[in-house]
């Protein structure tokens, strides 16, 4: 996130910044209905997550691309919320849940917002266990997007993961 005053004075004020870029060990899809959970049916793999997010009501999405990153593979997606979207989880205005974490966090887009969301697969688990790591890159508005866009995709791809398969 970088270091501005607006970003110091939403953070103080208890906000989010304007923009940021976070990494989340399993984050899973949320709940459409915008109850405080996660989506049923989703499995926490990257092909899963991003389908999801691809054919969630309400969302305009790029296509999912496949992407690797630090050693990890998964995919890409670029989403906003559909400008003629109305529906609302209960605030002034339209929104669509997005990404659950149980304890931690529930996000969803609203108006003007820019979201790329990267979903890695964590390799060389037993075989029925998935794990994930996501890359979020977020901004406030669509004004600044592509240069914060670039300058985080600069740092994403500087990320190197330790894909060593866990010990016993």
């Amino acid at each position: 996130m970088p270091d501005t005053s607006e970003n110091r004075e939403l953070i103080g004020s208890g906000g989010y910044p304007t923009i940021f870029l976070n990494v989340f060990p399993s984050i899973q899809v949320a709940a459409e209905d915008c109850s405080d959970e996660a989506a049923p049916g989703v499995e926490w793999t990257a092909d899963d997550i991003v389908g999801a997010l691809a054919t969630r009501p309400g969302l305009s999405t790029e296509e999912p691309v496949p992407v690797a990153v630090g050693g990890l593979s998964g995919q890409q997606i670029d989403l906003a919320i559909d400008p003629d979207w109305t529906a609302n989880c209960g605030g002034d205005g339209p929104y669509v849940p997005l990404l659950y974490s149980q304890d931690f966090i529930t996000w969803g887009a609203e108006p003007d917002e820019q979201w790329r969301i990267i979903v890695l697969d964590v390799a060389g688990l037993p075989s029925g266990m998935y794990a994930t790591v996501m890359v979020v890159v977020y901004s406030a508005a669509a004004e600044g997007w592509d240069d914060h866009l670039a300058a985080s995709t600069a740092v994403i791809e500087s990320f190197e993961f330790d894909t060593t398969p866990p010990g016993p």
